[in-house]
Formats: structure tokens, sequence, C-alpha cells
């Protein structure tokens, strides 16, 4: 309201100046006729119309002798007649502005009413969310995990990709959020844990019982009613195995979810699945996890991998991770490996296994199986 106020009150004033200088360049302009007929000696057609239009032909015949009487009026009149111009306009420029202010809706309301270009964007992957599944753009890949020491495969990770119907691949950054904001990621979980199994199975069919499927669960999905069961249900229909079924669970529990998550690990655990604690060291709690969640394999944040070899920090962190897993007696991997010298360093810290691009990128289910 006070920048509304200022614009109302410099057009008043606008204005004011502007009738002003009217009356002024008119009192101008019949002085200088008066002067032109009493000392001048030549043609003069002078017109000034009702819309301030100013037509003048002076046609010399002879030049005055009083020069300098002369210019004393013309210029003023001339300095006079572009301000009046200048001022006309502002006033015009004014009121359209006023007028503009008077009639747009607040600022608030626009940011309500125009999401962010990042926030459409969002939205509308949103909506392509709900129906990817029926158009069958999701699809899985597997990336192999090694011993370092052997350099034998001794699992896969089961990652997630989703091909847009406009062919660009998602990342699952982007779109895991929105899946478990919608809820989405309960169907989208489900179908996961039956791929995984099939994919566990096609590894016993080769007689490889030793190679754990590693499937990374969320919050979301371990808090939703009757998960246990469903996940019991779909190991059960696949006839696969609970031992060879690794189950990542990622170190975004909220305090005062530990308690359910650990009973609910807990009877995983008995059950016969693996239990891997996901992104290790990124949480708000990390020691507090390993004090209550039952677990069996801890892997370490690839940030941590990232900065290891000119990041004395980050070296010290894994070095500490990797001393408390073996005093706990859990294994113990290394994620986003994508260098040698990242695995060199790892192999003089005694980690004993390793995943990244170094090793293998994630890939295709026939792929991933030809390398057993």
């Amino acid at each position: 309201m006070g920048n509304l106020g200022i614009q109302k009150e410099n057009s008043r004033r606008t204005l004011a100046l502007l009738g002003l200088f009217i009356t002024l360049f008119t009192l101008s302009e019949a002085l200088l006729l008066n002067f032109l007929k009493r000392n001048m000696k030549h043609t003069v057609s002078l017109h000034l119309s009702e819309t301030s239009e100013f037509n003048a032909l002076l046609l010399f015949e002879s030049l005055p002798g009083p020069m300098n009487r002369v210019f004393a009026i013309v210029i003023p009149s001339v300095v006079l007649l572009v301000i009046l111009a200048v001022l006309y306009f502002r006033a015009i420029a004014t009121t359209l502005n006023l007028s503009r202010m008077l009639s747009a809706p607040p600022a608030a309301d626009l940011k309500k009413r125009l999401p962010h270009k990042s926030e459409r964007s969002q939205q509308a992957l949103k909506r392509d969310l709900e129906g990817a599944a029926n158009r069958k753009e999701f699809y899985l890949v597997y990336q192999p995990q090694v011993e370092l020491e052997s350099g034998r495969i001794c699992g896969f990770e089961t990652l997630i990709r989703w091909q847009h119907q406009s062919g660009e691949i998602v990342s699952p950054a982007r779109f895991i959020p929105l899946a478990e904001e919608s809820g989405l990621i309960i169907p989208i979980g489900e179908w996961i844990i039956d791929e995984a199994c099939r994919f566990s199975n096609d590894l016993t069919a080769r007689g490889i019982n030793n190679k754990r499927t590693g499937i990374n669960i969320s919050v979301r999905q371990m808090n939703e009613p009757g998960f246990f069961e469903k996940l019991i249900s779909i190991v059960e229909e696949n006839s696969t195995s609970p031992h060879t079924l690794d189950l990542e669970i990622t170190e975004s529990v909220k305090p005062g979810e530990i308690g359910e998550i650990s009973a609910l690990t807990e009877k995983l655990r008995k059950a016969g699945f693996t239990i891997s604690i996901d992104d290790y060291g990124t949480g708000f709690s990390s020691l507090s996890y390993l004090q209550t969640l039952s677990f069996d394999r801890i892997k370490i944040d690839k940030s941590f991998v990232d900065r290891m070899l000119d990041n004395s920090c980050s070296r010290h962190i894994i070095n500490s991770i990797i001393s408390l897993s073996r005093s706990l007696e859990k294994e113990i991997i290394a994620e986003g490996v994508e260098t040698a010298e990242q695995m060199e360093c790892l192999l003089s810290e005694q980690c004993s296994q390793v995943q990244g691009y170094h090793i293998s990128p994630p890939l295709s289910r026939s792929r991933a199986l030809s390398l057993i």
C-alpha cells in the first residue's frame, strides 16, 4: 500500500506541474506574437491547434535589428516547449503505471498461481509417474558387488531405472522421493521385490547359492501396514529362499521410528533375510542405528569414497567405520568406487567388499547373469 500511495501522489504532482507549464507556455506564446508584430518585417504563419500541435512558417524577407531581443524570447519558449513535452509523456507513463498497479493482482497471488519452473516440472513428472508402471517404463539393472581380496562376485544390487515416454532416462534421485511422497513406492517396491526374486532364482538355477541379491527398501515401505506379510507372500510365490536376498535399508529412519523399524528388522533376520544399512554415515543418528537396529552389513556411502583420496577427514571416517564393523563382527562394503586408486586405498584400509563403476556399471539381467 505504501508504494501505491507514492505513485498516486507523484501522479497528482506531475499533472499539477503540467497545468502550470501549459499556462506559462500560452502566456509566452502571446508575448512572442505581440513582439514579432511590433519589431520584425517578415511573413509569419503561426497556428496552435486545440490538440497542442504547433506549426510555424517564417519566410524572412529581412533580418531584424535587435536580434538579442528576439532570441531572448524565442529560446526560452522552445526550452519551455521541450519541458512541456517531457512532463506530458511523464504524466502519461505515471498514469499507465498507476493503472497497471491498480489492476494487477498482488505479487503473493501471482506466486500462488504461477509455480516455479522446477516446481511445474516436478508436478508434470509426478503425473507421468502415475502411469509409468502401466506403460512398462520401469526396468531393473543389477550392479555386481565383489570381494576385494579374491575379486570374486559376492552379490548384486538391484537398481530401478525409468525410461520416460519422451525417451529421457529419469534419475532415481528425482522420481523415488516423488514415489514415496505419493505412495506409489508401495506398488513399485512390490514389483521390484518380485523381479529380484526371479533374478535370484536364475542364480540358484545355475547352481549358485552364495550370491545375494540386494533390494532397496524405503522407510515408507517398511511403515506400510502388512509389509512383512506381503514380502513373505511374494518370496513364497516365487519359491525364493530368503537367505539369498539382502534388504538394504536407507539410513533415513527418524528417531521416533527406530523402535518399530528395529523390531521389524529383527523379524526379517529371523525369517532368513540379510539386512544392510545403506548410505551409512549420512543420517542423523548413525551410531544409534548400530546400537538399535538388527543388521548384518554396513554400506559406506559414496560421498566418503569420492573424497577419500584428497580429504584426510573422509579417509579417517572410512577407517573408523571399517574398524567399527569389524568390532561388531559385521560385514562392510564401500559403494561408489570409480577409480583404481580408490580401490587400492580401500584395500589398504581392509575393506572387505566394494561396488562401483570401476568394477562394473549396473547391467541388464542377461549381462549380469553372464558374469557368473
